[in-house]
């Protein structure tokens, strides 16, 4: 039996206790298992370090033999970091007496029998401080430092707050709240969370956050009800509301078991920094309601501020600060066209399937295209982590586009071994030949479309990279059976250094830009030996003009 203390965590110095000054910018958790030799409480976490070099904060474990639980002490020199408790789905015991590891498997038998619990082990303030000038006199604005600081029992009250959301469950689960939804368990990347104990959406997150976004989603929609009532409920401020449910998201998106603390950008990274669903052991956990700028504030800043570059760039005028702060009126002021502005001719947006495209044939100057990169990233899989919030949000104003149980994965024009897993046997082939088989058929579709409306001297630009050639010859193969022919290429820096997903891999950087024309209908044969010296010519001369963008050599290579 698991022996989880209520004991004190012990003090030190480098804490202070009393931070009333101070605001919450980020709680850092833990996941948290038993160890199967001693039976005492491990955190998880790959790393304990806090923050990037030199300044080398980081946590060093204080296991209480006795208690069976683990304090935390925070240290700044990257020597006294505790080691990590996991690698390799593998939990080692941070006990002096013990020190045992766990068996493979054991981590995911405990998260599935719903025994893998959470600690809090940091929370990160942000200090605002006047300081004087070199005249002494004080500074016009504060300076804002980052502060990480030990967790006090208030911190977390796990107790308390499964205590609250056990008594509004049966309410919302007959409002339907929260997402229930199951995962889908064929796929490509999204098995891992059935492995570890999460086959609905909702169990991508700990009871503190179902708490939270619970009451976000109740509070939207009383918000959206009031107008209803009140006759507010034009067009504009459904437009609104249906911004601020894509605000709420991208809190969702850094407030789940799966958004990490990336110590070496000192921020909360996105769900989807790494494109898959993959075991997180330690995560971080955002505000949700605070004033200070982070959870919902930030969101509707960031919205905001988007908005208002969008529709300055179609000659709408950009809002006034100030005014009323209600998630609507925020964003509202932003899509409400300018009166005394020149407003640019409006564009049209159609949701519908890219081979079927309600455009007169022949009308199109120019077509920019940024289609899936074969298997690069599973679109449909990763979105529902999204789609299941906008449901209950967006879909509340505008319950028609959110019927659907999941997003439309049938569709999709990507390539996916794991949808041919059951056909592939018995049709005698490997899973990945027919994803790339369906690819290339749903991608020449689309590219048929685009030959179809663009004009003979219109242009189509497509972004691609992948390093496989099965996926380039795919694409390439689409393009030239749908009439269009490659004139240029060009690769563009697209891949900051620093992102989760290609960092320390042998990954591209770049994006190709496929520049293309209309082919004539018949255009005149040539024989091979025409074809490889142009590929010849052609490949030295574009070696001596891409050798001037100092590219990798893996971007050189695609």
């Amino acid at each position: 039996m698991c022996r989880r203390s209520k004991t004190k965590i012990p003090k030190n110095k480098n804490f202070e206790t009393a931070r009333p000054h101070r605001d919450a910018q980020t709680y850092l958790w833990g996941r948290a298992v038993c160890c199967p030799s001693c039976g005492r409480e491990i955190p998880l976490s790959p790393t304990w370090r806090l923050s990037p070099s030199p300044k080398n904060d980081g946590i060093r474990l204080l296991p209480d033999e006795t208690a069976g639980t683990c304090g935390f002490q925070l240290v700044n020199q990257a020597s006294e970091h505790s080691p990590a408790t996991v690698k390799g789905g593998v939990a080692v015991c941070p006990y002096p007496t013990c020190g045992n590891s766990t068996p493979k498997g054991y981590l995911a038998a405990e998260a599935q029998a719903g025994r893998m619990g959470h600690r809090l082990y940091c929370v990160i303030y942000r200090d605002q401080r006047y300081t004087l000038t070199k005249s002494g006199r004080p500074s016009k604005r504060p300076k804002t430092t980052r502060t990480f600081a030990e967790p006090r029992p208030e911190d977390a009250d796990m107790d308390a707050i499964e205590s609250r959301l056990s008594q509004l469950r049966p309410r919302w689960e007959a409002e339907d709240i929260l997402p229930d939804e199951a995962i889908p368990e064929i796929g490509d990347k999204t098995v891992t969370p059935h492995q570890y104990g999460m086959p609905t959406w909702r169990d991508m997150f700990n009871p503190r956050q179902q708490l939270a976004h619970g009451y976000c989603v109740q509070a939207f929609r009383e918000l959206v009800d009031e107008d209803r009532a009140a006759g507010e409920l034009t067009d504009v401020r459904k437009a609104a509301w249906c911004y601020a449910a894509l605000a709420f998201d991208k809190v969702v998106n850094r407030n789940c078991l799966l958004s990490i603390w990336d110590p070496g950008t000192n921020k909360v990274a996105s769900t989807f920094a790494t494109h898959d669903f993959g075991v997180k052991w330690s995560y971080a956990e955002m505000p949700v309601i605070e004033p200070a700028g982070y959870g919902l504030r930030w969101a509707l800043d960031e919205m905001r501020s988007c908005i208002g570059k969008l529709t300055s760039m179609v000659g709408h005028s950009k809002p006034e600060a100030g005014g009323s702060s209600s998630a609507a009126t925020l964003i509202s002021d932003d899509v409400r066209p300018a009166v005394d502005d020149h407003v640019a001719p409006a564009s049209k947006v159609t949701l519908g399937l890219a081979q079927d495209l309600d455009i007169q044939s022949g009308s199109v100057d120019a077509i920019v295209f940024d289609p899936p990169y074969h298997d690069n990233v599973n679109y449909a899989e990763l979105s529902d982590f999204f789609y299941v919030w906008l449901k209950r949000t967006a879909g509340y104003v505008y319950p028609d586009l959110c019927r659907a149980y999941l997003s439309d994965k049938v569709n999709e024009a990507i390539a996916s071994p794991a949808r041919f897993r059951d056909s592939a046997k018995t049709k005698g082939e490997t899973p990945r030949n027919l994803a790339t088989a369906d690819y290339y058929r749903k991608m020449a579709g689309i590219f048929a479309e685009c030959r179809r409306v663009i004009k003979e001297n219109g242009v189509m630009t497509v972004m691609f990279t992948h390093k496989s050639a099965d996926a380039w010859d795919a694409l390439i193969t689409a393009l030239i059976e749908s009439q269009f022919r490659i004139t240029r290429t060009w690769p563009v820096k697209t891949e900051a250094e620093a992102s989760l997903h290609i960092r320390g891999k042998a990954a591209a950087r770049s994006t190709i830009l496929l520049i293309c024309r209309p082919m004539s209908r018949n255009p005149a044969p040539k024989a091979w030996h025409e074809v490889e010296s142009i590929i010849e010519r052609e490949v030295h001369e574009d070696i001596e003009r891409i050798g001037a963008f100092g590219l990798k050599p893996v971007d050189m290579y695609l």
